[in-house]
């Protein structure tokens, strides 16, 4: 068979990843947020948009730059389950926020191999990419098909049709 050239990505919410690394939220996710140099720092998930929403705070982004990959970019780059890093400040409440950059880099990019056929409750199977094992959620794992996949539009792409040799970018 055809190896599927697919730029798909997976904002993979909760999952994990053999590298290790603490959460601090049920589901995993590792959100953290502390005082930096410049004022409020947060990095999580995006949960949803209007401004952006990450660990519980809406964050304003009126006059916030964005950070794509290394390369400037606007809010319309992001997704919901991307985690990012969000500089700026946050009301006393900790419910709102002004957001002064927010950034978002992948954790890891490259072709899926060792696919694994889903567990015998149909919910978890693993892949590796790139030597990395990488545990995929059907509850939680997001996949969105997106830049020059060769894909048709409105073709679902889901966690029962992933193939080893697609392409991945995991965030």
């Amino acid at each position: 068979s055809t190896i599927q050239k697919t730029a798909l990505i997976l904002a993979v919410t909760g999952v994990l990843v053999s590298c290790g690394g603490g959460t601090d939220e049920p589901g995993g996710g590792g959100n953290s947020a502390g005082i930096g140099g410049s004022g409020f720092v947060s990095s999580g998930r995006i949960t949803g948009f209007g401004s952006v929403f990450v660990n519980g705070v809406e964050f304003k982004t009126t006059s916030a730059t964005f950070d794509i990959e290394g390369v400037s970019g606007t809010q319309g780059d992001l997704a919901i389950g991307m985690v990012v890093r969000v500089n700026g400040s946050i009301d006393a409440g900790g419910v709102t926020g002004n957001a002064t950059s927010i950034s978002f880099d992948d954790q890891l990019q490259g072709p899926v191999s060792v696919l694994s056929m889903p567990d015998a409750d149909g919910i978890t199977r693993t892949m590796d990419v790139l030597g990395v094992n990488v545990i995929l959620d059907s509850g939680i794992t997001v996949f969105d098909v997106s830049g020059n996949s060769g894909i048709p539009a409105n073709t679902p792409f889901d966690f029962l049709n992933l193939m080893n040799g697609n392409k991945t970018e995991i965030m």
